[in-house]
């Protein structure tokens, strides 16, 4: 078990960690450790050693950035803390639940992949490598079950979730014991070491996430944040504390657990020692942007180019796009597209910003374009500019400081400047809300007019212009 603890000296800061046997310091000023047994007299020779090396830099820097480096640094400072001829063998989970059929109860099922990250990415991404084996087949119980008499929907729901969680930590146990004591496995090199187990992430999209966390859909899996502030950039929220979740699971306060965003449930990530399960999640390219941001992107613009007169001419650009090496553009209109994955949609991302301009600016076959209409062409173009460039740089292989920072003040500028596109942004949910209320008015406006006949022309001008 290892103990954390944030001193600061001067203007910069250093992490101290230690369990029974070892002590280390990490220095921000320095990206340095010190090493040495653990001992009361040490403890202040050790922050004397870091004062020496700080009046060695003379500047610090933030709190923010020596945790990264304590974050990047980690797997080297936990070898350094394994014994000799031991190795640390971080596990890496993947799981997508895959719909079966509409027949037969509406079957689903949920395979798990298991990866480690001793793999290059590059080895480990390729299919005919077979990094990745599956574990186990999580059965996800059909939700048809309402006509049943004693049986609801909301009981259905948590005994599913409860056996899920109940395999998970059938296969997790092993895990949570290999990080503690370790086992002796034979290494690619043919040397034989201790090997130290530990999980190091979980792959998924969002509502896989949700399902392997326990918390509502409509919630984030890293902090608190609301429902309402889910569409917002730069929000301040707590970070999830899984170890309050415990207790509130354990006293069955409904309360706390629903208004956290958290269900019910014994999850099964909470028996792995020395884990905290929001670190788990790691951003995925594949369902968070090119499934995700970038397809309803394009819904997006599909809308703000039929309501401009520009769908013909976007169709036209783009199946006039031509093919070079390393990437294949669809010849067929988007919205003919029956099935879109993510070699689409990355291929999509690179051409996107240029069909859309030459579109938005095309003069033949097109209605003259208004001054209202050449600003929101020219913010839609800014929005469509920031996220593609934050699609494109998140592709990287590696990412600087300053690549890191470019991709922030994108990121920025694009939840600033989607407003152009919020008309087009409605769910399914409130598009059947607003043509419900439609018909609603065009019902009331009909039985006026109805009783309409007999008044003036201006009367009945007014009343026009009023509906």
């Amino acid at each position: 078990m290892w103990t954390f603890s944030w001193h600061t000296i001067g203007n910069s800061g250093i992490v101290i960690f230690w369990n029974a046997s070892s002590i280390y310091f990490v220095v921000s000023a320095m990206q340095r450790v010190w090493h040495g047994p653990l001992s009361r007299n040490l403890m202040p020779l050790g922050k004397e050693f870091i004062r020496k090396c700080i009046r060695q830099i003379g500047s610090g820097i933030p709190r923010y950035y020596a945790l990264r480096i304590l974050w990047y640094y980690w797997p080297d400072i936990y070898q350094m803390a394994l014994p000799v001829r031991s190795i640390l063998v971080p596990v890496i989970f993947a799981s997508d639940t895959t719909h079966l059929t509409n027949f037969s109860s509406d079957g689903k099922l949920g395979p798990v992949y298991m990866s480690i990250g001793n793999i290059l990415s590059r080895i480990r991404q390729k299919p005919t490598s077979h990094a990745w084996i599956p574990v186990v087949l999580l059965p996800v119980v059909p939700k048809r079950v309402h006509k049943k008499a004693g049986w609801s929907a909301v009981k259905q729901e948590r005994e599913s979730l409860e056996i899920m969680h109940v395999l998970l930590k059938f296969i997790l146990g092993p895990i949570s014991d290999a990080a503690e004591d370790g086992i002796t496995a034979r290494c690619g090199d043919g040397v034989v070491r201790k090997c130290y187990i530990r999980v190091a992430a979980w792959l998924g999209d969002h509502i896989e996430n949700c399902t392997i966390h326990a918390i509502y859909n409509t919630r984030y899996g890293i902090c608190e944040c609301l429902t309402t502030e889910l569409g917002n950039h730069g929000h301040s929220n707590r970070r999830r504390d899984h170890e309050i979740y415990k207790q509130w699971v354990q006293e069955e306060d409904t309360e706390q657990l629903k208004a956290a965003g958290v269900k019910l449930v014994w999850n099964a990530l909470w028996t792995l020692r020395d884990v905290s399960p929001t670190n788990l999640i790691r951003p995925d390219l594949l369902h968070n942007m090119f499934l995700g941001i970038v397809e309803y992107l394009m819904d997006w613009i599909e809308g703000f180019r039929t309501v401009h007169n520009r769908l013909n001419a976007f169709d036209d650009i783009w199946a006039q796009m031509p093919a070079y090496p390393g990437n294949h553009v669809p010849h067929k209109p988007y919205r003919s597209l029956s099935q879109v994955q993510g070699k689409e949609m990355r291929a999509i991302l690179r051409v996107l910003l240029a069909v859309f301009m030459a579109a938005l600016h095309r003069k033949t076959n097109v209605p003259q374009v208004t001054g209202g209409q050449q600003q929101e062409f020219k913010k839609a173009i800014l929005c469509v500019r920031y996220i593609t460039d934050f699609g494109l740089i998140a592709r990287y292989h590696s990412h600087t400081d300053s690549i890191v920072k470019y991709m922030r003040t994108y990121l920025r500028k694009f939840y600033e400047s989607k407003d152009v596109f919020l008309r087009y942004r409605a769910g399914k949910k409130a598009q059947r809300r607003a043509e419900d209320i439609s018909k609603q008015l065009t019902e009331e406006i009909d039985q006026r007019r109805a009783t309409d006949i007999g008044l003036s022309a201006a009367q009945l001008a007014r009343l026009v212009e009023d509906d």
